[in-house]
């Protein structure tokens, strides 16, 4: 059993429906630093999603410690 969606009536913000008003009422203004903050966000989030990049290491010399766990090899 299917059901249609219902037919939504297109949003008019003036009495007329000029196109001109109605395309000022439906443009949204907005802070450069606010946008930026969002795209700031928005690539934090995609590099958090994205798998780990693969480093392999291989010392010159014998000396050489990983600096996290403290291990030479």
């Amino acid at each position: 059993m299917s059901r249609a969606a219902p037919r939504r009536q297109t949003l008019r913000f003036s009495k007329s429906g000029d196109p001109v008003i109605e395309a000022l009422y439906r443009t949204h203004w907005g802070c450069p630093q606010e946008l930026s903050e969002r795209r700031k966000r928005q690539r934090l989030a995609e590099k958090a999603s994205r798998a780990p990049e693969l480093v392999v290491i291989q010392p010159l010399n014998r000396e050489w410690k990983c600096h996290r766990c403290g291990k030479n090899r």
